[in-house]
């Protein structure tokens, strides 16, 4: 038996505490059994913070692996950011 996962607000309030940043995210996609977060790229700090060499690659290896955590029966697990 898998883990209910829930809506994508009940996702969304658990991940933008769990996932490096959180609060750039704008929205869950849950369809198929993957998990895919979409950011916003009209975020300052995700710009800022993307802006720094090596950053992205591994604050989305951690958020990977929260992802992971938090949703262990997903198929799969997939980041973007917006554009």
């Amino acid at each position: 038996m898998g883990t209910y996962v829930g809506d994508s607000g009940n996702v969304s309030a658990v991940a933008n505490k769990a996932l490096d940043l959180g609060a750039t995210i704008d929205y869950f996609d849950l369809r198929g059994g993957i998990m895919r977060v979409i950011y916003r790229t009209d975020n300052e700090s995700l710009n800022k913070r993307f802006d720094v060499a090596n950053t992205m690659e591994e604050t989305m290896i951690y958020n990977a692996m929260m992802a992971a955590i938090l949703v262990p029966n997903a198929k799969g697990y997939a980041f973007s950011i917006d554009d």
